[in-house]
């Protein structure tokens, strides 16, 4: 019995990590946030307001049901003329996030048609949205979050893209609920429409409080008073 309890006094210094790991319980596991975008549109640099000529300015704006994207070199409609198209998406209150919990992001779009030469594709900028698609969303181009190459090529119909939009959540989540991703397509005479709609989806370490077991404060009682009695010895 001596040795035993000797042993038992040796080892009290580890009653606080004992502690730790009863009574301070907490689980985490992955989340899945899927949202859709809650506004669309397009946008036209050199449309029939501007006379067929681009002038660095998007002044013509479109919410039809598909996003056209263009970028046209001498046709009989257009002399020199761009499209761009953008999806903006507003968080739920319900579900907060910060930018420590993401572990992943993905922006998921559709296009119903694409034209152009192999290796041709959209460019994805990011910016910090208002909820609403305006004029001054098209011109947002200086966070590039990377190429999207055309699957299969000219001439293709409905395929679906993803595109990775992680380091961009992690750095803007915080400071705003509504996050908007513009469009554009890579050369001239390359043609993309997309869906009016697009999906963000989120997964992030959800962490959830676990109720201590009433058994759990009885033994830390227990242990309290073995503490006691090994001092005294």
């Amino acid at each position: 019995m001596e040795i035993l309890w000797h042993n038992f006094y040796k080892c009290k210094r580890n009653i606080p990590l004992l502690f730790i790991l009863f009574f301070i319980q907490a689980a985490s596991h992955a989340s899945i946030l899927s949202i859709n975008s809650t506004a669309s549109g397009y946008a036209v640099d050199g449309g029939t307001s501007g006379g067929g000529q681009m002038d660095g300015t998007f002044d013509i704006i479109g919410t039809a049901d598909d996003i056209f994207l263009r970028k046209i070199n001498g046709t009989s409609v257009f002399n020199y003329a761009e499209f761009r198209g953008v999806y903006e998406f507003s968080l739920p209150t319900t579900t907060v996030i910060s930018s420590d919990e993401i572990i992943s992001a993905s922006l998921n779009f559709t296009s119903s048609y694409t034209s152009g030469s192999y290796g041709d594709g959209l460019r994805t900028y990011g910016y910090v949205a208002d909820g609403n698609v305006s004029l001054d969303d098209f011109s947002q181009t200086s966070n590039n979050l990377g190429y999207t190459q055309f699957t299969g090529g000219s001439g293709y119909y409905n395929r679906s893209y993803s595109l990775d939009v992680t380091d961009f959540l992690i750095t803007n989540i915080d400071d705003s609920n509504n996050l908007g991703f513009l469009f554009d397509v890579s050369y001239w005479n390359v043609y993309a429409t997309l869906g009016s709609s697009a999906n963000l989806s989120i997964e992030y370490a959800e962490i959830t409080t676990v109720p201590v077991p009433a058994a759990m404060w009885l033994f830390s009682s227990g242990l309290i008073g073995l503490l006691g009695l090994a001092r005294r010895k």
